[in-house]
């Protein structure tokens, strides 16, 4: 099966990583970790309309299980991440222009105009002990509330780096189909923007992030999405 085939079948497909890009993944990973473990994000302030820059666990509205950060096109990334998140975005851009590429020609019209200039969003998920924010973590998920909960994104295709920790679910007929998303590979999903171009050929990715198990309960989990429209 090839990955558009999977992306009409499926609603996601993986790409293959060596060795050297999984290594760019974990180095953005341990660069991300340490910004979102500090106290500088503070001094970043996000923007929820765009949304852009830095959105806290906590909004006005409510808590959430993780904190991201929302770098868009001509943004700067916070300086301790500046050349890990390069080497990503470089890893992503180009999956982003392959994948939109092929369907173009699939579909005999371009899908997305702007593949390398899309929206990248780190996220980081505490962990349910260990940490300060896990008392936080621990109360919600008590409450019933997931890491991520269920949507399909807005976009036409989402590029996800492996993440640092398991937990992404895929909506099937049958139910909710894990996925591990922490094995050497990206995972491309398709969105809103791509199921209305497509008439329904192309289903947009209903997805979640479960809560850690009992044995993952010590883990921050780690992800990034690259957003393209």
């Amino acid at each position: 099966m090839t990955p558009l085939d999977g992306l009409r079948a499926d609603t996601y497909c993986a790409l293959p990583l060596s060795a050297a890009e999984v290594a760019i993944v974990d180095a953005a990973y341990a660069a991300w970790d340490s910004f979102f473990r500090g106290t500088g994000k503070y001094a970043i302030p996000g923007d929820l309309a765009g949304p852009s820059g830095y959105i806290p666990l906590c909004l006005p509205g409510g808590c959430e299980m993780k904190e991201s950060f929302y770098l868009r096109p001509r943004m700067s990334p916070p300086p301790a991440t500046a050349a890990a998140t390069a080497d990503l975005m470089g890893l992503l851009t180009e999956a982003a222009a392959s994948m939109t590429a092929a369907l173009g020609a699939l579909l005999g019209r371009p899908v997305a105009h702007r593949p390398r200039h899309g929206c990248l969003r780190v996220m980081r998920y505490p962990p349910l002990t260990g940490e300060p924010a896990s008392r936080l973590m621990r109360a919600l998920a008590d409450r019933g509330n997931l890491r991520t909960v269920s949507h399909t994104d807005l976009n036409a295709l989402t590029i996800l780096a492996p993440a640092s920790a398991p937990g992404l679910e895929i909506a099937t007929a049958g139910g909710w189909l894990p996925v591990d998303d922490t094995r050497r590979c990206l995972l491309v999903h398709t969105g809103q923007e791509l199921e209305a171009a497509t008439y329904g050929a192309f289903r947009a990715t209903e997805h979640r992030v479960r809560n850690p198990l009992p044995d993952e309960a010590d883990r921050p989990r780690l992800s990034c999405a690259y957003f393209v429209s």
